[in-house]
Formats: structure tokens, C-alpha cells, sequence
């Protein structure tokens, strides 16, 4: 099969149920999105991380979902994630805003995890925090 003009070996996956499939196709092309990625971080570029470190820790695939958490906290960060949004006034986008916020509280439920299942490190310090 061809995808993203490169050839998928479909064979090896004969016998495995199509939502176990759909899943690796789906983090597959998640990956290759992302590689193409330039400019500017964006709120999507550290959701998008954020769901690839759950599906490898959903996948046993632990040690990898620490290091990809790695890149992800540090891009939550570059984009203030881990600051309190004061809105603009006439700009306020009450959406974007919980958005945010929920995805950083997700970022750093997820370190809290990694770090304990581990026994490494947390990426993120409660002093680095000021949103409540």
C-alpha cells in the first residue's frame, strides 16, 4: 500500500484487529505531520504531542512517551502555557483560554506520571507555575 509516497508493509499487519490498525496508521501520519511542522509554536503543536505521549504510554511503550514528554513540556512552556492568559481587552476568546489552560493541566498531569512510573525527574516545577 502506498502512503504519504512511501510503501506500507499492509502484510505485516494481517491478523490484527482494525482499531489496533487504525491506531498505528493514525500515530504514523501524526509523526509525519509533525516532522513537517516550521515556523512558530502553536497550541496544536503541544496537544498533538501531548495525545502521542498517551498513545506510546498506552502502548507499553513507556520509555519512549518520557522522551517525546520531554520535547512536548518544553514547547508548553514556549508558548506560556504555564502562564496565566490576562485577556486582551476586546480579544478575549474564552475558548482559546480554556483551551490552554487544560492542556497545560494535561501536560502536567502526565509529567506527574511519567516522573512516579519512572522514578525520573519532573520536567515541570510548581514554582515555574502561576495559573490557577
Amino acid at each position: 500500500m502506498l502512503r504519504g509516497g512511501k510503501f506500507f508493509d499492509v502484510t505485516r499487519w494481517e491478523g490484527v484487529e482494525a482499531d489496533v490498525f487504525d491506531s498505528v496508521m493514525f500515530y504514523a501520519a501524526s509523526e509525519q505531520q509533525l516532522t513537517k511542522e516550521s515556523g512558530e509554536t502553536r497550541l496544536t503543536s503541544v496537544m498533538s504531542r501531548l495525545l502521542q505521549c498517551h498513545y506510546l504510554a498506552s502502548q507499553s511503550r513507556i520509555n519512549h512517551a518520557w522522551s517525546l514528554f520531554g520535547t512536548t513540556a518544553r514547547l508548553a512552556f514556549a508558548v506560556g502555557l504555564h502562564r496565566k492568559q490576562r485577556p486582551q481587552a476586546g480579544r478575549v476568546n474564552h475558548v482559546e483560554m480554556q483551551c490552554r489552560r487544560r492542556t497545560f493541566w494535561a501536560v502536567y498531569s502526565l509529567d506527574r506520571y511519567l516522573s512516579a512510573a519512572l522514578g525520573r525527574p519532573k520536567a515541570i516545577h510548581d514554582d515555574d507555575i502561576d495559573q490557577v
